[in-house]
Order: C-alpha cells, then structure tokens, then sequence
C-alpha cells in the first residue's frame, strides 16, 4: 500500500502561503507593495474567541485567526482562519480558510485570492471540501464530497471542467483536522499523535505527525 506522503503541523498550517506561491511562480508574479489589512498588524497572528463562549464545550467556540504573508522581506498580503461553532442539528464542524495576495505581474499589480471550505464530523471525519482561487479574471473551483470511502473531486475552469476520485485512508480529517485535533484533546507533554489530513491544493491525504 502506497503510504500518503508527511507533512509537519507547521508545514499544514501555513498551506495557503503554499498556494498563493505557487499561483505566483505559475503566473511568473512578483511581489508589490501592499499593507497587511487594518488591525491584522504586519507580523502578529491573533485569534479571537467569540463572546460568550467560555465554559462552554470545545466545539461551541468559534475562532478566528489573521496573519500577514510576507515575500522576499515584504508584506504582500493575509490569511485568515475562521473555525466553528459545530452545527449541532447536523454535526458539522466548519472551517474556512481565506487569502489575499497582491503581486506584481508584467508591471501590473495583481490580486490573488484563495478560499479554502471543508466540513467534517464532530469526530474528525471529512464530509466536504471547496476551495476557489481566482487570478486576475481567471478562476478555479474545486468541489469534493465523501462517498463511502472515497473523496469525489470535481474542478471548473472556464468552460471546463474535471472529475476525479482520491481513495481516503481510515479515519482521514479535513484541512482543518490539526486543528481541531487539538481543540478536543490538547496534546500532552511528550505526548506523540498522528493524524491522516486531506491537504488543499495538492488535492491528496497526508500523515502529519504532532509531537509535545
């Protein structure tokens, strides 16, 4: 059996800085001068828990992260991480993912935008995904839903598009699976976990490896 390739927790966390470079290299980009957005700062992350939330259960607390994407020493950008609360009619756990960039392409400034859309269970299992990075007036869109034991993957771009299937190990967690991993059990000190995560972009599973 082929084993998913490894990635690190920090490797997995920062996937849309991943993307958004390889949208630039693919577009042949170069960075531009653009502030990080008005309260993100230029080289903090942040989260905020929404109000009310404490004491409550784990996955009744939203969260929301913002970080600035810096190239070649220059701010070019953000992310930002939005998860929860659990849907508790259907047992969904959500989590978006979202990105600017602008970059510097033939002499024009452009911008680059990314949103990464997965749901999964409330005991880590991926139900379904979209991501849409869009270029300039170009976009690609990507839809997967769980079938059995399977991801069904369907791209648009323009007038095409794709369907495809990516065979999933047993349990396998969303692009968020690391983080709400934690969320229900935090690690413990020496404490050693792996996880099976359906990566963005690259569209395959991988095995990250925690460690405390």
């Amino acid at each position: 059996m082929k084993r998913a390739p490894l990635f690190s927790r920090y490797a997995h966390q920062r996937y849309m800085v991943v993307g958004g470079c390889l949208v630039i290299l693919l577009c042949g980009c170069q960075p531009s001068q653009t502030p990080a957005p008005p309260g993100s700062g230029v080289a903090e992350s942040q989260a905020v828990v929404a109000p009310g939330s404490q004491g409550e259960a784990w996955a009744d607390v939203a969260t929301e992260s913002w970080d600035a994407i810096y190239m070649q020493g220059k701010p070019v950008g953000y992310q930002s991480v939005t998860l929860g609360p659990v849907d508790r009619e259907r047992g969904i756990l959500p989590g978006l993912a979202e990105s600017v960039l602008s970059v510097q392409r033939f002499g024009q400034v452009t911008r680059e935008t990314m949103s990464f859309t997965c749901h999964e269970t409330a005991d880590g299992q991926i139900i379904s995904v979209e991501t849409r990075i869009q270029s300039g007036n170009s976009e690609v869109r990507t839809l997967g839903r769980r079938q059995a034991n399977q991801l069904v993957l369907e791209s648009f771009a323009g007038p095409q598009s794709k369907t495809w299937t990516i065979p999933l190990p047993s349990p396998c967690g969303g692009f968020f699976a690391v983080e709400w991993s934690l969320r229900r059990r935090p690690l413990s000190p020496g404490e050693q976990r792996q996880l099976n995560v359906f990566v963005p972009v690259l569209n395959q599973p991988a095995v990250v490896q925690l460690s405390a």
